[in-house]
């Protein structure tokens, strides 16, 4: 009986040394503890990948704005120009406009054109670079997630093989309790056949 109990504990532990070096094998980190770090570490970057792309998008819209705002100001000038084309009397001043009068009012609304044309522009390759980076900084974040539960589930791993060893650990201390009782069982039999011959 001693002996089926020994191989059966033999045999158990062999499955669990095969498993946990099956499990190993998969491993980013020897420890839990450096799996635990990794999984903070990486927790915290995302926390501030996430932030990142919340000022990103918050850029995005004031570029929008910004966008919105030339047009308007380049559509207001256009009709600025056309109206001044088409007065003979300043509504201001209500003197006749003279040439000199619609040069300077069309020099101004071309310079608020020109500004506005700047101004658009800039928005739309803040606007560009900002997609260039959202992309890049999803990906990033697709990675990290990624990683995180990876390490999540190694984690677990960490614990179904510190489990396994425990485990290993108590039948190793079963096979030699084991092998000592039938010592002692072979030992007492050898001396019960000495003893009736």
């Amino acid at each position: 009986e001693k002996e089926r109990q020994l191989t059966n504990a033999n045999t158990t532990s062999k499955l669990i040394v095969d498993r946990i070096e099956e499990e190993s094998s998969n491993l980013d980190y020897e420890e839990d503890v450096k799996c635990s770090e990794a999984i903070k570490l990486f927790k915290n970057k995302l926390l501030e990948k996430r932030k990142e792309l919340e000022l990103i998008d918050e850029g995005e819209l004031s570029n929008e704005k910004a966008v919105s705002v030339a047009d308007a100001e380049i559509a207001n000038s256009n009709i600025v120009k056309s109206k001044v084309e088409k007065l003979d009397i300043c509504p201001l001043c209500q003197t006749k406009i003279t040439e000199e009068h619609k040069a300077h009012v069309h020099s101004d609304v071309e310079f608020r054109i020109k500004n506005a044309k700047e101004n658009k522009e800039k928005a739309i390759l803040e606007l560009n670079n900002s997609k260039t980076r959202k992309n890049l900084l999803n990906n990033e974040i697709n990675d990290i997630d990624k990683k995180i539960s990876k390490w999540e589930l190694e984690l677990i791993n960490h614990k179904n093989i510190g489990e396994r060893k425990e485990r290993l650990s108590g039948l190793v201390n079963e096979e030699a309790t084991l092998k000592k009782e039938i010592i002692e069982i072979q030992v007492k039999i050898k001396n019960l056949e000495n003893k009736s011959f």
